[in-house]
């Protein structure tokens, strides 16, 4: 389980993407985020309770750097 998320993730970074993935300790299903780990695509791993600051501050950054 998770490797069609993982295969598509390497999609995205291959492209320029960035990975964010949650930390495999606090998910439910922890093959999904660790399968993007083991393809070593992951930019960031993060525990699930700070997941939302760090989605909300990369879009942010990548928003100001579109207004520039």
């Amino acid at each position: 389980m998770g490797r069609d998320g993982a295969i598509g993730s390497a999609y995205i970074s291959n492209a320029g993407g960035k990975i964010i993935v949650q930390d495999p300790t606090t998910a439910v299903i922890h093959e999904m985020p660790s399968a993007v780990i083991d393809l070593g695509i992951a930019d960031r791993i993060v525990p699930l309770e700070y997941f939302h600051k760090v989605m909300f501050d990369t879009i942010e950054s990548v928003y100001k750097q579109i207004k520039r």
